[in-house]
């Protein structure tokens, strides 16, 4: 089954919770895997680690909150790439004519 509204607002709150905390940890929340690694030599007197979210139905792994809520459908899916193409057709509005190359410029010390 799917998650509820209130059970996703529970795993943030309890990945906010690892990111917080100044050692490993590993718990279960409505049945997805929360792991936090602290990252070691840090030069920083904030505690750094990285989480990673465990789907139960599959075992894939998420790494971000924005990613989970992408993959539990409480945010839009990340959108399809423009494919190269797209961006190169000759029916762009930039004002050189189609097939036209621009010059290129080499910047060196000499002026």
């Amino acid at each position: 089954g799917g998650l509820t509204l209130e059970q996703a607002e529970e795993i943030k709150a309890a990945v906010n919770r690892v990111k917080k905390q100044s050692f490993n940890s590993d718990t279960t929340v409505h049945g997805w895997r929360i792991t936090y690694t602290l990252r070691v030599g840090g030069h920083s007197d904030r505690n750094r680690g990285d989480f990673c979210l465990h789907d139960p139905r599959n075992g894939k792994k998420i790494h971000s909150i924005i990613d989970f809520e992408r993959k539990i459908g409480l945010r839009e899916p990340e959108p399809e790439p423009v494919p190269v193409e797209a961006c190169l057709d000759d029916d762009s509005d930039d004002g050189d004519p189609p097939g036209a190359k621009r010059a290129r410029w080499t910047l060196t010390g000499d002026r």
